[in-house]
C-alpha cells in the first residue's frame, strides 16, 4: 500500500477479500502499521457482520477505512441457516449500526433465490435492506458455482437451468428456486434494485452526501435494471462437462 500510495500517487484502495476482518487481530496489527508509516490514503474492504466490533472498526477509520460492504445475504434466519452462513439476522442489523455511528459508508451485499427461498424470503430480505439502510445495496442471485455444497444440491435437485459457465456472473439467473422460475428471479431482482433506491428519503440523504458518487451509481443501476429487462432467459445450455463440449 505504501508503495502504491508513495509512486503512482493512489488516494483510494479497495480490498476485494471475501472477508478482510476474518482475523480481527491482523487487522488490528494491519491499521497500526498504516499509522506509524503516516501513509495518507482512504481505504474500503469487506467484512462479516460477526467478525469485528467497535473497537477495531474504531481502529479501522483512524487508519483510513471509510467504507464497509457486509456479505448479508439474507434478511430471513431461515434462510441464512439454510446455506450455513453462521450469522444472525440480529446481527447484520447491530452492525450496520456500529458502522454507522462511527461516520462509515455501508453497503449490504444481498442475494436472491438460495436453497429454500420463495417470494416471502425474498420479500423480507429487500425489506431488511431497507431497515438497515446502507448507502448502498446489491442484489446478486444466487449462483452455484462448481465445485461447491449448493453446486452439488442444486445438481441433485435438478434445479440449474443454464449451465453455460459464462452465465454465472450473480446477475443472470441460472437456477430456479422451488417456488420461483428464471424469469420470476430476474423481475424480482430488478424490483429489489428499483425498491431500495427509488425512496424519496434515501434519494434526498444520498444526494445530498455523495452527490456525483450517488449519480453515478444511479446510472449504474437502471442501465443494469433495464439490461436485465431485455436480456432474455437462455434455455438449458450444454452442460460444460459434457463428451460434446
Amino acid at each position: 500500500m505504501e508503495q502504491v500510495v508513495d509512486d503512482y500517487k493512489v488516494r483510494m484502495v479497495g480490498f476485494m477479500d471475501d472477508t478482510f476482518t476474518l482475523f480481527p487481530k491482523w487487522v488490528y496489527s494491519f491499521c497500526k502499521g498504516i499509522i506509524s508509516r503516516g501513509i495518507d490514503v482512504v481505504w474500503g474492504c469487506t467484512a462479516r457482520v460477526d467478525r469485528f466490533n467497535k473497537e477495531l472498526l474504531s481502529q479501522m477509520w483512524k487508519a483510513g477505512c471509510r467504507t464497509l460492504l457486509f456479505g448479508v445475504e439474507s434478511g430471513n434466519q431461515k434462510i441464512l441457516d439454510n446455506v450455513q452462513k453462521g450469522t444472525k439476522v440480529a446481527q447484520a442489523k447491530r452492525a450496520f449500526k456500529t458502522a454507522k455511528d462511527i461516520g462509515m459508508h455501508t453497503i449490504a451485499s444481498m442475494t436472491l433465490g438460495m436453497p429454500g427461498e420463495n417470494k416471502t424470503t425474498i420479500d423480507e430480505t429487500i425489506g431488511f435492506a431497507k431497515w438497515v439502510n446502507p448507502d448502498y445495496a446489491l442484489f446478486s442471485l444466487a449462483t452455484p458455482y462448481p465445485g461447491t455444497k449448493f453446486y452439488e444440491l442444486a445438481s441433485k435437485m435438478g434445479l440449474i437451468r443454464i449451465k453455460d459457465w459464462t452465465h454465472f456472473t450473480l446477475l443472470t439467473p441460472v437456477i430456479e428456486s422451488v417456488d420461483l422460475t428464471l424469469r420470476e428471479l430476474q423481475d424480482t431482482q430488478r424490483e429489489a434494485f428499483k425498491e431500495f433506491y427509488l425512496r424519496p428519503n434515501y434519494l434526498f440523504k444520498q444526494l445530498s452526501r455523495d452527490k456525483l458518487l450517488f449519480a453515478l451509481v444511479m446510472y449504474k443501476v437502471f442501465k443494469g435494471a433495464v439490461k436485465m429487462k431485455s436480456t432474455p432467459i437462455l434455455g438449458t445450455a450444454v452442460d460444460p462437462h459434457s463428451e460434446n463440449q
